[in-house]
């Protein structure tokens, strides 16, 4: 390009597939010398594409000069499909098709490379229908043994693994934890973070380093692609993640690691029922579509299980005297009942995490949460518990406490209360826990709310709170 060509008018400039820093110092002293980083004088401007994070920042004139890409919106990805696969349209006749495409596009982690390039091999092939569903079945398998049209896969399938190879042990232990949670689902932030913390995955002397270093291995993973942020309206901070399901299928196909992970699916149990019966696992995981066998479930060997987590229909047989060494139990939207919860408050007195999260039936917790000495997270948010039993003031190690229900058709008329907010033109009533006092003992709390200091002995519970001096988060409702 000659200069002198860029007098009169503004240019933009694109340079694709920049690896290193070094390419671009030799870029920036031979094509525009003199000009400064990233910008013409006569309003034009170069934008540079890069996988690597590091290259973009060192090509940035500020910070706020990278953008990270993220995969596309589904409709979007969608109709990027529909284009590229029958460009005048697809018929209702084909809906067949794009039931299995929004499969498939939900694999390609909604990568426009990876969807215009499936979409173009699936158009030429003859039974596209039963293709589709191969692709499905098995994505990963398919795609390194389709040679024909998927050429694109290649150069991404390098560019990932060597990404892998470079991450850190710990950071690879992670990654395989995302198999856990159902692909291209969005997981709280603060779900991972305490989880990871009981897992033993965190480092730090106190609870609020401990969360800085598992914050930043979440950071790590939405570096290198595996996941993507979301965040509230209005609210710029990250609270939850969404798995990139193409990165996750392509690491686990390439480094699965034995003895580790075991899921237990409809899938895994009709496709290698002897993998769940004779194999030991550290991490369990039961979906929602397995039929709730308690003959299978009961062969399983818990002698190394170190969590367990439950999709919606709960069964008192998930809970085993032979799970000695369980820390993580992740009940998230499951119907447990009150008796369940007393009975694994017996049975697993190593638990150092403990999620009930909308778990509506429950409405009280035993006296007996008191001998679980190990516990460091505790959430019991939107089920019926309203009160925390006077024997929780013995867990010392307990970081986060996660409570309070949300009560939703009050009227307009009643009595205005502080708890009484509005969102979304509905009146919504935020109700906190009370709790016992000696709380102020709990002196390595992390977070502590939604609490409700207008009961009884309220007044005190506040001047309590000043003993927990490494608290992060508090939540309190009640106040007038």
């Amino acid at each position: 390009m000659c200069w002198k060509h860029l007098e009169q008018k503004p240019c933009l400039v694109f340079i694709d597939g920049l690896r290193s820093k070094e390419d671009w110092d030799l870029i920036e002293a031979n094509l525009i010398p003199a000009v400064p980083l990233l910008s013409f004088p006569f309003g034009g401007c170069t934008i540079v594409i890069t996988r690597e994070e590091s290259v973009a920042r060192h090509c940035a004139t500020s910070p706020d000069a990278v953008c990270r890409v993220k995969g596309l919106e589904a409709d979007a990805a969608r109709h990027l499909f529909q284009d590229t696969f029958k460009p005048d349209g697809i018929s209702k006749g084909d809906s067949n098709m794009m039931a299995e495409a929004d499969l498939i596009i939900d694999k390609c982690g909604r990568l426009p490379k990876l969807i215009v390039a499936l979409a173009e091999y699936l158009a030429e092939v003859p039974n596209v229908i039963r293709e589709a569903r191969r692709l499905n079945a098995n994505f990963m398998y398919a795609l390194k043994t389709t040679r024909k049209g998927l050429d694109s896969f290649r150069d991404v399938f390098t560019w990932m693994y060597s990404r892998f190879q470079a991450c850190h042990q710990l950071l690879r232990k992670c990654i395989f934890y995302l198999s856990l949670f159902t692909q291209s689902s969005i997981i709280r932030q603060n779900r991972l973070v305490r989880r990871w913390i009981a897992e033993g995955y965190s480092e730090g002397t106190d609870s609020n380093s401990m969360v800085e270093y598992t914050e930043k291995l979440i950071h790590e993973l939405i570096t290198i692609g595996m996941m993507e942020t979301h965040t509230k309206a209005g609210d710029m901070r990250m609270t939850s993640c969404q798995i990139n399901s193409l990165f996750l299928d392509y690491f686990i196909s390439r480094e699965m690691e034995e003895n580790i992970f075991l899921p237990l699916e409809v899938s895994v149990l009709v496709q290698d029922s002897t993998m769940n019966t004779q194999r030991a696992g550290q991490h369990l995981a039961i979906g929602s579509s397995w039929k709730r066998d308690k003959f299978v479930f009961e062969s399983l060997d818990f002698s190394r299980l170190r969590s367990l987590t439950v999709s919606r229909e709960w069964k008192p047989f998930f809970i085993s005297d032979r799970m000695r060494v369980l820390r993580v139990l992740d009940l998230e939207d499951t119907s447990i009942t009150d008796d369940d919860v007393e009975e694994i408050v017996k049975k697993l007195p190593r638990l150092k995490f403990l999620s009930l999260r909308r778990c509506t039936k429950v409405s009280c917790l035993p006296d007996l949460l008191g001998n679980l000495r190990q516990l460091q997270s505790l959430d019991i948010k939107h089920t019926s518990v309203t009160k925390l039993p006077k024997s929780i003031i013995k867990l010392q190690k307990l970081q986060y406490i996660n409570a309070g229900t949300k009560v939703a058709a009050l009227t307009d008329d009643e009595p205005s209360t502080p708890r009484r907010i509005i969102r979304h033109g509905h009146v919504v009533a935020c109700d906190g826990v009370m709790v016992p006092g000696g709380i102020g003992a709990l002196v390595a709390m992390h977070t502590l709310g939604v609490i409700n200091v207008n009961t009884r002995g309220g007044w005190a519970t506040l001047k309590e709170l000043k003993n927990l001096t490494q608290l992060h988060k508090l939540g309190v409702s009640g106040i007038s």
